[in-house]
């Protein structure tokens, strides 16, 4: 496993704290990059030049005969560019309930599907320009923060369950997927943020 996983992800995956008892849940959610030989245009690369994809993974304590052991569930969609993330980006339709937003590197909305515009503010394009950060519950911030630094090192994250405020004050709750995503236009390299929303109630 350490020879397919980033260095740094390693050590994370080493000193995760999953606690002293038998996990019954999901266990812990950690983004980590590992080694993929498949280039974003659908390539094949061979192992020495494999590329570093970021991958969801649940990992868990388990009881066995021999003591506890450690299991890895992990998740390689989205991861990275050529995901359901990208693709998202490239299509207007969402499945009912995902919502997909643009940001630049501050969380400034560039782009709000219409109908998630609609249901947190009631007014085209109010959201334009503004920061992410005002529409998170102020109790839920310091999650959200930890996921999109979590991005901006990795270049994908999963937010755990957070609430979001919309039209009215009302509460929208949301799990988020945001992706870093590398784009050239006239000749000039940049970088903008996919988020890709999942409403759940």
């Amino acid at each position: 496993l350490k020879e397919f996983i980033h260095t740094n992800d390693y050590e994370e995956y080493i000193s995760c704290d999953i606690g002293g008892a038998i996990d019954r849940g999901n266990g812990q959610v950690r983004t980590l990059r590992m080694k993929s030989v498949i280039s974003p245009r659908g390539r094949n690369l061979n192992l020495k030049n494999a590329l570093f994809k970021p991958v969801v993974c649940y990992i868990r304590s388990l009881c066995a005969d021999n003591g506890r052991v450690r299991v890895i569930q992990a998740s390689a969609q989205p991861a990275g560019q050529g995901s359901s993330v990208f693709t998202t980006s490239r299509t207007t339709d969402v499945q009912s309930g995902t919502y997909m937003t643009r940001h630049t590197y501050d969380m400034k909305f560039s782009y709000v599907s219409e109908s998630f515009n609609y249901i947190l503010r009631h007014e085209a394009r109010s959201l334009m320009g503004t920061s992410f950060y005002n529409l998170v519950y102020p109790a839920d911030l310091n999650a959200v923060v930890v996921s999109i630094r979590e991005m901006l090192t990795k270049g994908h994250t999963r937010t755990p369950y957070y609430r979001l405020i919309g039209l009215n004050k009302s509460v929208l709750w949301v799990q988020t997927e945001a992706t870093i995503v590398n784009h050239t236009a006239k000749g000039q390299k940049g970088q903008y943020i996919i988020c890709v929303h999942q409403l759940i109630g």
